[in-house]
């Protein structure tokens, strides 16, 4: 769990930095990045930056495991302290400080942000070859002997012109 205390913080003048690093183990991967709060008048800014984490994957052709790194650039969030509901927008994302322990929980913020820049699909390289369709080897290792069909070259369909 990935969780600021922010009990000297909520102190300080409206504009007040603070800097620190991200470095933890959250389900089962390793984060690192850092992160800059800054104290707004009922909020408090995250902006994270360099948010990078590496997971066990398995690919999508040859059914390897292989480490899938993912990298957020830049990621920012407002945490509410003492906004009314009435004063927040309906389609607006809200995260708030926890007042009862005074932190903040950046836990569903880097995962939303990690799944966004997640792959689509997960491949250990561009040039995997994937496994056999008949034998079921991986054809990265090793050429397999089976007979290929050639697949009919399908063209894109074109209207009529008028």
């Amino acid at each position: 769990m990935l969780e600021i205390g922010i009990s000297h913080f909520l102190g300080k003048q409206q504009g007040g930095t603070e800097e620190f690093t991200i470095d933890c183990d959250m389900d089962s991967h390793h984060v690192t990045g850092s992160a800059q709060l800054m104290r707004l008048p009922h909020e408090i800014n995250v902006q994270i930056v360099d948010l990078h984490a590496d997971y066990e994957c398995i690919c999508n052709r040859c059914l390897t495991h292989y480490s899938q790194p993912v990298d957020v650039p830049f990621a920012e969030r407002e945490f509410i302290i003492d906004l009314t509901k009435r004063e927040i927008s309906e389609d607006e994302d809200v995260f708030y400080v926890n007042k009862d322990k005074n932190e903040i929980s950046l836990d569903e913020m880097v995962n939303q942000e990690l799944l966004l820049h997640f792959p689509a699909t997960t491949v250990c390289s561009e040039s995997c070859k994937g496994v056999c369709d008949k034998c079921g080897k991986n054809l990265n290792l090793k050429d397999c002997s089976c007979k290929h069909e050639h697949a009919a070259k399908i063209t894109p369909f074109s209207f009529p012109r008028s």
